[in-house]
């Protein structure tokens, strides 16, 4: 039997500061969101459905604080 690699060794990929910050400005945007449905959703009296929004934001916000949770290389 024989084996065929089909596809080439990954290149070694360095995540760089820039992409950390635009992955945290992602998760903040979502973030946003949710805290925008949540608040609707406590407006018109929807307790359970502004509770699972608000857990979306609360994870989407560590998320962002955790794409940017990085040790400068000296």
């Amino acid at each position: 039997m024989t084996f065929i690699q089909t596809q080439a060794p990954a290149a070694d990929f360095q995540v760089t500061p820039q992409m950390q910050h635009i992955n945290a400005v992602v998760y903040s945007e979502k973030a946003i969101r949710h805290h925008h449905d949540a608040a609707r959703f406590l407006e018109v009296g929807d307790l359970e459905q502004a509770n699972i929004h608000a857990k979306f934001a609360r994870r989407h916000s560590l998320a962002a604080l955790a794409a940017c949770d990085f040790s400068p290389l000296v």
